[in-house]
């Protein structure tokens, strides 16, 4: 019902390449895979986001997208795990997602939902991410690292080996 009303980006999860997802959507137009974009790119693109449990209810937050959560959709049975060994994902918070319970409610939310702007949230996104930011996070990190790299005193010393193709790699990218 879905791929007949609606153009489908599926983001698949950057660890994930084992799966060949264009085969199994290979019969639906409306349904495209991507594995290549960033996420904020591919965020940008969306009208709304749809996921199971997961951090990109932030990442849709800030990119003022509405998040569908499908996490109360999933068999309980398949609940009963602890993620990365440490904590349940039951006990995860999607704070300001969509949460259907089944695909009459989905189809009703896909229609109808649209962004909603929270106080708590955007005070949590400050006080934990300094966003929305002064300065840009990337330029931030580079200067930061700048100034590390010029405080200490490298030495470089060759990598001999009796490779030919790596001496002349680690001539071009040395090790300190």
């Amino acid at each position: 019902k879905i791929s007949k009303e609606y153009k489908i980006s599926i983001r698949t999860h950057p660890l994930d390449n084992r799966n060949d997802w264009h085969k199994v959507f290979k019969n639906y137009e409306n349904v495209s895979i991507d594995n290549n974009s960033g996420i904020s790119d591919w965020i940008q693109q969306q009208d709304k986001i749809i996921s199971t449990f997961s951090a990109i209810n932030i990442d849709s937050y800030v990119f003022r997208k509405p998040h569908i959560s499908l996490i109360n959709m999933i068999p309980k049975y398949f609940l009963d795990y602890l993620a990365y060994n440490s904590f349940s994902v039951k006990d995860y918070s999607e704070q300001h997602s969509f949460k259907p319970k089944n695909i009459s409610k989905l189809l009703e939310i896909l229609k109808f939902s649209k962004f909603k702007e929270k106080k708590k949230i955007n005070a949590n996104l400050k006080k934990y991410y300094q966003f929305p930011y002064k300065t840009n996070p990337i330029k931030a990190v580079a200067d930061e690292l700048e100034r590390e790299y010029k405080s200490r005193n490298y030495k470089f010393s060759k990598i001999m080996s009796n490779k030919k193709i790596l001496n002349q790699l680690f001539q071009f990218f040395p090790l300190f």
